[in-house]
């Protein structure tokens, strides 16, 4: 087995290993996953050597939990059983598993989850490539903030509606279910690191995460500018009113409501369902990039009330502003990330305005500015959309977070210079599909009209 594993594999593996043992509550479970950690971390590879020492022989009720949580990674469902013996399977089913990745494939993507509340270190491209990335992360997360059996929620109805909403995610450049994962882990992070998810109640969280996952959710990539400017149908139905942030929420509770098997929140109470559902639509239309300056005016006007008390945040408003806030900073994060992730959403985002001022020429209407692949200068736009939005955003997020603004504020600040540095170099207006590699050309957006 070492032979098809790379130590970074193994390495991994042990500590998604340890991460199940530290939250098991059977003996007999830690005791088998302790042995595998001890079984793993001796393993000799081909070059003679190990993590550990040596290579000793893997008894049979070790053997059979390894294979049985390999095989719940490959599925990407791990489930908290509580008070229950864990059977193990046949010698005809394990034979026969099989995964399209492969075992290593497997572990791997177990690795990479095991990595979801590090902002740097997190590569949401990467699960993307080995499986479904909103599924994972947002079912990881959950599991992170313990708020599946704290709410007791229906595993299998969470995992079926997270399988459907990712689903209804379109195959946009940027608009997509990788986005939505990556907005899902960006706010578990924000919320754990400064250990501000201690100063919210499990509904609040559940919300936020819930809102997070369906904020995007069937965008067909075009701004609102281009439904209200065609005169979509879309757009008539909600009155040119947040028109695409009203058709995410409407589809998400939609998808809840046509089939009883993806009702996520079937177990909660009527009155904690609708305090959930209200939070959410209020989160899902705060997104939308035309709000950006009212609500920073909000929360900066409560914090500068009650300050980091979040206590005295007891008011309807004040804590929707707060949730609003987080969700916002969250969904447009991209440019607080290491170079190597942000620079690929600038693509991502220039190739999908770009596709849509490709469809405003074909169908005769004025192409939005930020669409004209023939005239954006996109390092000075992209530094733009720093300076004016990314950057305050997260200064005054910071007041109350300040480890992740320290963080973000420290990525934000290096990818401006190398915008900036792109701008004196190249001048000139570069065009989505030349480029050599993220870190050779730049492109992005000022995305105030992105939604």
């Amino acid at each position: 087995m070492a032979g098809e594993m790379s130590k970074e594999v193994v390495s991994t593996c042990i500590g998604v290993l340890k991460r199940i043992e530290g939250r098991s509550e059977s003996k007999h479970e830690k005791d088998a996953l302790r042995q595998l950690t001890e079984w793993l971390s001796k393993m000799k590879f081909e070059d003679g050597t190990s993590i550990g020492e040596d290579n000793p022989k893997l008894d049979p009720l070790a053997e059979n939990y390894l294979l049985q949580y390999w095989e719940s990674f490959s599925a990407r469902k791990i489930e908290v059983k509580r008070g229950r013996n864990w059977t193990a399977p046949s010698a005809e089913s394990l034979s026969s598993r099989k995964h399209s990745l492969g075992e290593s494939g497997s572990l791997m993507l177990a690795g990479e989850v095991a990595k979801i509340q590090s902002w740097e270190d997190f590569d949401i491209f990467k699960v993307a490539e080995m499986g479904k990335p909103l599924e994972v992360v947002a079912m990881a997360m959950l599991e992170d903030f313990e708020l599946v059996t704290k709410l007791n929620l229906d595993y299998a109805k969470l995992t079926k509606f997270f399988k459907a909403v990712e689903e209804n995610y379109l195959d946009n450049p940027y608009h997509n279910n990788i986005h939505a994962a990556d907005v899902v882990q960006a706010l578990g992070v924000i919320l754990a690191r400064d250990d501000l998810k201690s100063r919210f109640t499990d509904l609040e969280l559940l919300a936020m995460l819930l809102a997070a996952v369906v904020h995007d959710v069937a965008h067909p990539g075009v701004t609102n500018e281009f439904h209200i400017n065609t005169r979509s149908q879309v757009a008539i139905v909600y009155n040119d009113v947040s028109v695409n942030e009203n058709f995410h929420a409407s589809r998400a509770f939609n998808l809840m409501k046509l089939d009883k098997d993806n009702h996520a929140l079937d177990g909660l109470s009527d009155d904690d369902f609708r305090f959930v559902r209200k939070s959410m639509i209020r989160m899902v239309l705060a997104t939308d990039m035309i709000k950006h300056n009212e609500l920073l005016a909000r929360f900066a006007r409560y914090f500068a009330l009650y300050d980091k008390d979040l206590d005295k945040w007891e008011s309807d408003d004040a804590r929707s502003a707060l949730r609003q806030m987080l969700l916002h900073c969250a969904d447009i994060s991209n440019p607080a990330r290491p170079w190597k992730l942000a620079s690929q959403w600038a693509y991502r985002i220039m190739d999908e305005l770009f596709a849509q001022g490709d469809k405003e020429e074909k169908m005769g209407v004025a192409r939005s500015p930020l669409c004209r692949r023939d005239h954006v200068q996109v390092p000075k736009s992209q530094s733009t959309f720093f300076e004016f939005i990314a950057k305050p955003s997260v200064e005054l997020l910071s007041q109350l977070a300040p480890k992740f603004g320290e963080m973000a504020l420290h990525h934000i600040a290096v990818n401006l210079a190398e915008w900036e540095r792109l701008l004196k170099d190249s001048p000139s207006t570069p065009k989505a599909g030349d480029r050599a590699s993220a870190d050779e050309k730049g492109s992005g957006l000022s995305r105030a009209s992105q939604s």
